[in-house]
């Protein structure tokens, strides 16, 4: 389990900095689009719908995508951003006083949960701007429909992967290592307190090390609280998704990714943390 979880770790990361390094933002986009569809499409196969309403549910995602490509603007990414954010605020708190709500929502409304979720990731991901600041107009568009973005933009992306991957894999081997108080145990068994308190931690000192020493890029105490934050969020997010597989008593989301499950499964972490990151960069 290990030795398949780590080797498909090494290519998946190998795959992604290839894309992001070699390829333009198209290519990006339309692999980033592949991935969102394939996950929901995970996401209706975990609440067993049946393969007639499983097609409609995927028209209508992708038609969904269409428009909010075609109508995107800085206004509409802003309030969208703002929703996401206090939604994931809502699911922490609530995870955290016994997850109840969350629960509560994802039996009742799982499609409508999906659609708003993967969705906005998505969007949200698509709209990361090249200048590092405020998008640059009220009509600025969605990743690869926009010629004026420049090339620093997949830096943002391998930033956003790097910070995701350290910390998910801080906490899963300090974890299965060191690990022995549950973290969550009526969500997820085998998380630990340890691989948590290591998945904000490690993260913050490789990154320090690595911006500071390697790219002397100056660190500032907001850029810590916001990577601090985003890595709490990972672990987030990787509940949120168990709680789902729980519900409906699925162990994994796929099995495209040996060691890993679906490819739901390897995003989970980065649905809370892209608003997150779209606010502290871009917004």
């Amino acid at each position: 389990m290990m030795l398949n979880r780590t080797i498909t770790a090494l290519l998946l990361a190998s795959f992604f900095l290839a894309i992001l390094v070699f390829f333009n933002h198209v290519i990006v986009a339309s692999v980033l689009t592949l991935i969102t569809i394939l996950a929901f499409n995970e996401w209706l196969t975990i609440t067993k719908i049946n393969s007639a309403s499983k097609k409609i549910l995927l028209f209508m995602f992708v038609l969904l995508m269409t428009l909010l490509a075609y109508f995107s603007n800085y206004i509409l990414i802003k309030y969208i951003n703002i929703i996401y954010l206090a939604f994931w605020l809502f699911v922490s708190l609530d995870i955290i006083f016994g997850s109840h709500f969350t629960k509560l929502i994802l039996q009742k409304s799982p499609i409508v949960v999906a659609f708003f979720v993967i969705l906005a990731s998505w969007y949200l991901l698509l709209s990361f701007d090249s200048s590092g600041s405020t998008l640059a107009s009220e009509t600025q568009g969605l990743l690869f429909l926009n010629d004026s973005i420049g090339g620093n933009l997949n830096y943002y992306f391998i930033l956003l992967f790097l910070l995701v991957s350290l910390a998910d894999i801080s906490g899963y081997i300090i974890g299965k290592k060191f690990g022995t108080t549950p973290l969550c145990p009526t969500i997820s068994p085998n998380k630990t307190a340890e691989g948590f308190l290591s998945s904000l931690i490690l993260p913050i000192i490789i990154f320090y090390f690595l911006l500071s020493f390697f790219f002397n890029f100056p660190i500032l105490m907001l850029d810590f609280l916001f990577i601090f934050i985003c890595c709490i969020y990972c672990t987030i997010g990787d509940l949120f998704i168990s709680l789902l597989k729980r519900i409906n008593d699925v162990k994994d989301a796929g099995s495209v990714l040996p060691g890993h499950g679906g490819i739901l499964d390897r995003i989970d972490s980065y649905l809370p943390v892209i608003p997150i990151f779209q606010f502290w960069l871009f917004l």
